[in-house]
């Protein structure tokens, strides 16, 4: 696995951002940081997964719960199956989502799990809506999200989630 692709293993694998059901969802654990602190992997761990060998990598899944190695190993299977420019684009949504603060990743990490708990049809029509928003400039999103079209495609939830994640996912300041 070349050492690009490590990396983006490593972040499906840590954040678990728009390709699978338990994104969004960790563990409470006391650290750094204090009690209570999310549980997440950072920086310095995603870029230990990235340099790991397979091996290396296959010990660090065997320590994981069955259910959890399960959805990990599913990830990676799909990102194997990814073409080379999807993989990316979704190394550069990660790097973007990286550069946000944290309470806007935690923000995202929560509207992704509520965008997680639609049925599949209706969250796979979201997802799609979102990616197309995200290729358009600042002024046609915000049209967009205000146009007749979305409002018939979609519910008022789902409407109010895509703004969310819109603002959310911005890189620049978010709109108001």
């Amino acid at each position: 696995m070349s050492g690009r692709l490590s990396i983006v293993v490593a972040a499906i694998l840590a954040v678990g951002l728009c390709v699978g059901p338990a994104s969004g969802q960790m563990r409470r654990q006391k650290g750094p940081g204090g009690p209570g602190r999310q549980g997440k992997i950072g920086k310095s761990n995603i870029d230990r997964l990235g340099r790991m060998t397979p091996e290396q990598r296959r010990r660090a899944l065997d320590k994981l719960p069955p259910e959890r190695r399960k959805m990990a190993e599913e990830r990676l299977e799909r990102l194997r199956q990814m073409p080379p420019e999807q993989r990316e684009r979704l190394q550069e949504r990660y790097e973007s989502f990286r550069q946000l603060p944290p309470e806007r990743q935690e923000t995202v990490r929560k509207l992704n799990g509520r965008l997680n708990r639609m049925p599949e049809e209706r969250s796979t029509l979201v997802r799609e809506e979102l990616r197309h928003l995200r290729g358009l400039p600042e002024a046609e999103r915000s049209a967009r999200l205000e146009s007749e079209e979305l409002r018939n495609k979609h519910s008022r939830e789902e409407l109010r989630l895509l703004k969310e994640l819109d603002k959310a996912i911005s890189v620049t300041e978010p709109r108001p």
